[in-house]
């Protein structure tokens, strides 16, 4: 399979008839200046991207996990049940930092990967305990159906497909999600440990934001400390992204806001979270990406107005309060030091990173909508969207490579609307697989909001919100293809519905 390189980059040519290639053009095409890693053996550990050298940081990062989660657990009363519920929080924490790649003679050399095996193996475990017992526990997890469905729809792109290595990534992808799932519903559920996870990740979202902070403040030497943990391309990246007036994150961490604010609103230390919130607000606002913005506030927003707590009004107008100043802070200085902001970026001043981009995603988006229009019933294969149209950066003034979107795994390689990806790469079979998918979600959902009370209500909807952020959020931006986003994704769809299934028992049992 090739690109067709026409002169009309919304034409799509018919690929049958044209001998396949091993990779496609556009790959070939751009130089291969990064050294790629998957982070071990398998295509479970499918990662990317990667660093091309170890660091001890990312060592010392983990021995600081380490410590607090098992502190936590000298501290709790101790069973191998505690320890490998302990252990799935672990792994979550280490799937946060990231492809921080560590000095191993191992073949998984990052700390994600590490996660995955630590997945791996909490999950032969769980199947070797179910055989004992003679009882599978996932069978009676809420979505076991629909997600099932949803995968069986997926593996029917091997009657489809054009180019399997993007199968196989993807499927890959999705995999390394579902597992996290399985850990989500089967290890995470009691209150106890669900409520540490949430916690943890809300100290570690100030890891991130405190990166940012320091490329904002210190440029050059803000750069070399983020080389020094991302070796050789994390340089490049954030030039690259500074010289257009953004400044990249590590994660998204802007959908861990929902963690940050049940700790606000539920702990009496309530000062030092605060702190903590105008860091990660201040973060957020000073990467200057769009779809990072709306996340934040539509979390923000989403959490605060759901929440249940005697004292909600004092706290809302506090963290309002909190948070329009961080933002007019933000404005104020951006615009005495003639700085882009992100108000520049709604309004599109900037002809070639706004008006352009839009107009790129225009384009995108009608392509994988001819495609589904040529492919109406399974579509062209999961990963395969790619594969069947023209990259159209250059059609657009840009030049045909850029480091920053090949790291990315070539952003323009996807239509920015994961319903339209959906619908191009899986057919109208797989769009109702999908939709049926967060059906099941929002009907679980809407029930637990209505009967959680108190805490247990606080803890589901830091979960909840963050997982319909994603949803919400890859409507325009890819983010079905970031590894940590996708697990983090299923990992907390799995605890929410562990709560259900408890919550069920518990009510029958009355």
């Amino acid at each position: 399979m090739i690109f067709q390189q026409t002169s009309n980059p919304e034409t799509i040519e018919p690929f049958f008839s044209i001998p396949k290639k091993e990779n496609p053009s556009y790959g070939t095409e751009m130089p291969q200046d990064f050294p790629y890693d998957p982070g071990a053996t398998s295509t479970i550990f499918e990662l990317g991207y990667m660093p091309s050298k170890s660091s001890l940081l990312p060592f010392i990062l983990m021995g600081v996990v380490v410590f607090g989660v098992f502190f936590y657990m000298i501290k709790s009363k101790i069973s191998f049940r505690t320890v490998t519920q302990n252990l799935a929080v672990l792994a979550i924490l280490f799937v946060f930092l990231g492809p921080l790649m560590v000095p191993s003679f191992l073949p998984f050399k990052t700390v994600i990967g590490i996660a995955k095996v630590l997945g791996v193996f909490l999950v032969i475990y769980s199947f070797i305990d179910a055989y004992i017992k003679r009882h599978l526990i996932i069978l009676g997890a809420r979505s076991f159906l629909p997600i099932s469905l949803y995968l069986l729809t997926i593996l029917f792109s091997v009657f489809t497909m054009t180019n399997e290595n993007f199968f196989v990534a993807d499927l890959s992808l999705i995999i390394g999600g579902l597992l996290f799932y399985y850990i989500g519903y089967v290890f995470l559920d009691t209150d106890q440990i669900r409520r540490l996870a949430i916690r943890s990740l809300a100290i570690l979202a100030l890891f991130p934001a405190l990166l940012v902070l320091t490329v904002y403040l210190f440029k050059d030497r803000g750069i070399d400390v983020i080389s020094g943990i991302y070796p050789q391309y994390e340089n490049l990246v954030f030039t690259f992204d500074l010289a257009r007036g953004r400044i990249l994150s590590i994660i998204d961490l802007e959908f861990f806001v929902p963690c940050v604010l049940y700790v606000l609103t539920t702990n009496s230390k309530r000062l030092l979270w605060i702190v903590e919130f105008i860091l990660i607000s201040s973060a957020v606002f000073l990467t200057n990406y769009r779809y990072r913005f709306l996340s934040y506030i539509a979390g923000f927003a989403s959490y605060l107005w759901l929440i249940k707590t005697k004292s909600k009004k004092i706290i809302v107008l506090i963290l309002l309060a909190t948070l329009t100043g961080t933002f007019s802070l933000y404005i104020f200085t951006s615009l005495m030091f003639g700085q882009v902001n992100i108000i520049d970026r709604f309004l599109l001043k900037s002809y070639s990173d706004d008006v352009d981009s839009l107009q790129r995603r225009v384009v995108m988006m009608g392509q994988a909508w001819e495609l589904f229009r040529q492919h109406p019933i399974i579509g062209v294969g999961t990963g395969n969207y790619k594969d069947n149209v023209q990259i159209v950066y250059e059609s657009f003034g840009g030049r045909f490579y850029e480091p920053f979107y090949k790291i990315l795994q070539n952003v323009y390689a996807y239509p920015h609307n994961w319903f339209l990806l959906v619908l191009a790469e899986n057919g109208i079979i797989g769009f109702l697989a999908v939709l049926y998918l967060l059906y099941v979600f929002a009907k679980t959902d809407i029930y637990l909001y209505k009967k959680l009370k108190g805490d247990s209500h606080s803890v589901f909807l830091a979960y909840c919100v963050t997982t319909w952020l994603y949803i919400f959020a890859n409507q325009f931006t890819p983010l079905h293809n970031s590894q940590s986003m996708v697990i983090f994704f299923w990992v907390f769809r799995g605890i929410v519905d562990r709560i259900y299934q408890q919550h069920k028992e518990k009510s029958d049992a009355r």
